[in-house]
């Protein structure tokens, strides 16, 4: 539907700052997402850019998936218990002892250790998990974070890589799983430095070389060879490397995700507002005898508008999406409590309706509360979004926590 339609079908609905989200372009995005991907490789959910239950369980079902990524503790436990059979891979590796705490809890509250993959970037985390694992007595299974041109981290040569997998392959206590290696440096190479085709070829050529390694230490149809992101993930077709395909924010498609090779995608998340105030010839704050001169001086130079608005809420991660036109002002500068927007239509009045469209997902998504999301239909639904809990160490009992 277009914006318009939009604002007019949930306008009775919103009442404050509110993320919406659009079940039809949703459903475009699903469909175009499984035309992009080979039949050999499984897609694994980025949770963190979808961080709602309703939402991953709603294209987990579309897409056939059980694969999720997780960059968070207190998310990994709760896809853990929305997907009791789910295969978690970790996106980043856990310090140590956050890894010690959530083991501790999947033990207590009788969740699947093995259906997770810890990310190890290092001899000195790996020997830090083996330590924490023979001490509980546990079993994890490992994955090997890779450098493949990111250089944010991981094995970056083949000898380390090897003498980490000879550790693994030592313990009785941990276990090889694979690979992840992550590229979202390609899309944003420039075209004069051989952009996105160059770094993508480089990318698969030393991920082909690490695999050739760890292939040796387990089978291969066993192993999870991770890598790709919303900004690369098309360009995976045909790709004999990679088995394993992450994506997220794509689904509802931010505004940083507006790039040439995904046009074929339609952003599916917008902040709605109301308008408190409606204002005619706006006028900067100053002190007189300044005031009167220097707005209408402002105003002939077009730095002043005609037409202004307060909103509820703003300064979000967002651009100004509907109504047309209509932005923020450097002048009044941005409030996160009743923001200025510049406008231009004649018929703009309180409790109208505006759109923002969020630059990305995974922070925004768990600023508003429960998720609306508006059916092809033109049903209403509410759908809740993960917490993001703080787990809380009691200093006087080493080991006992909680989360709040």
């Amino acid at each position: 539907m277009s914006p318009n339609q939009l604002c007019e079908s949930i306008s009775p609905y919103i009442l404050q700052p509110t993320l919406v989200l659009e079940q039809s372009v949703l459903n475009e995005n699903i469909a175009s997402v499984r035309r992009r991907i080979d039949g050999d490789k499984s897609i694994r959910l980025v949770v963190k850019s979808l961080p709602c239950a309703e939402l991953i369980k709603y294209i987990s079902d579309q897409l056939n998936c059980s694969r999720f990524m997780c960059f968070h503790g207190p998310f990994i436990k709760q896809t853990a218990k929305i997907f009791p059979k789910a295969d978690i891979l970790l996106g980043k590796p856990m310090p140590p002892a956050s890894f010690e705490h959530l083991a501790t809890e999947f033990l207590q509250e009788g969740l699947v250790l093995d259906n997770v993959q810890w990310l190890i970037d290092t001899h000195e985390h790996l020997d830090a998990y083996l330590e924490i694992a023979e001490r509980l007595n546990i079993n994890i299974r490992i994955n090997l974070e890779i450098n493949i041109g990111l250089n944010r981290g991981g094995f970056a040569h083949e000898d380390q890589l090897k003498i980490a997998l000879l550790t693994i392959a030592d313990s009785e206590n941990l276990s090889f799983s694979g690979l992840m290696g992550y590229e979202a440096h390609a899309s944003k190479i420039p075209d004069v430095f051989g952009g996105m085709k160059l770094a993508l070829k480089q990318v698969t050529e030393k991920y082909r070389r690490f695999k050739a390694i760890a292939e040796r230490f387990g089978n291969q149809e066993e192993l999870t060879f991770n890598s790709a992101g919303s900004t690369t993930f098309t360009e995976y077709q045909g790709n004999d490397v990679i088995n394993d395909i992450s994506i997220g924010s794509i689904f509802v498609k931010p505004e940083d995700f507006e790039l040439p090779h995904l046009n074929e995608f339609k952003p599916a998340l917008f902040i709605a507002t109301p308008i408190l105030k409606a204002v005619e010839k706006p006028q900067l704050p100053l002190p007189q005898p300044f005031n009167t001169p220097l707005n209408s001086l402002f105003r002939f130079i077009g730095k002043v508008p005609n037409k202004g608005a307060y909103i509820y809420g703003g300064n979000w991660m967002a651009s100004p999406f509907y109504p047309e036109g209509f932005k923020t002002n450097s002048l009044f500068g941005r409030s996160s409590n009743q923001e200025f927007i510049s406008h231009t239509n004649d018929t703009l009045k309180p409790g109208d309706c505006v759109l923002f469209r969020p630059t990305q997902s995974e922070a925004v998504m768990l600023q508003f509360g429960e998720l609306l999301l508006i059916k092809p239909n033109n049903e209403i639904d509410y759908w809740p979004v993960y917490q993001a809990t703080q787990v809380r160490l009691d200093a006087n009992k080493k080991g006992k926590s909680r989360e709040s």
